[in-house]
């Protein structure tokens, strides 16, 4: 009776190693299928950007005096760099996108500092350590839905 019941429990043990190693099998192609999506993604990120742009941002009559004001205000230069911004709610992990876009670590010198709390105060630009990104600055924008920071003004 014992070997009987000894030989259904390894039967079923088998059986359920045999699924996970199915399973990781099928997430280690997942994975290596992300990684070579993201390897691509970042070639073209760098061929795109690698140039400073070929002209200044175009800006509609209406906006001359408002979009100079705000090159003024947080001293962009759209002549020679890529100025890209993230906005949204505080505490959606814009500071750790930026981070993961300069592949580095949170935490590590020189990143968007993180946190539980709100840590982005003021509008930030950071930079990208590979000389090719030379001409891309990202900022890190104060998150909405604060006392520092309304929704309802956010976007202004």
């Amino acid at each position: 009776m014992k070997n009987a019941h000894t030989d259904q429990v390894v039967g079923l043990l088998t059986q359920h190693l045999s699924q996970r190693n199915e399973e990781v099998e099928r997430l280690t192609a997942d994975l290596k299928h992300l990684h070579t999506e993201f390897n691509n993604s970042k070639d073209n990120f760098v061929t795109y950007f690698k140039e400073k742009p070929k002209s200044d941002i175009e800006v509609p009559k209406h906006l001359k005096k408002i979009i100079e004001k705000a090159k003024k205000d947080l001293n962009l230069d759209t002549k020679n760099f890529y100025n890209i911004a993230f906005v949204g709610h505080t505490n959606t992990g814009k500071s750790s996108l930026i981070n993961a876009i300069r592949g580095i670590d949170d935490g590590e010198k020189g990143a968007a500092p993180v946190g539980d709390v709100e840590c982005t105060m003021v509008i930030e630009p950071y930079t990208f350590a590979d000389p090719q990104l030379k001409h891309v600055k990202i900022y890190d924008v104060p998150g909405a839905g604060t006392i520092s920071h309304d929704a309802l003004n956010y976007y202004r």
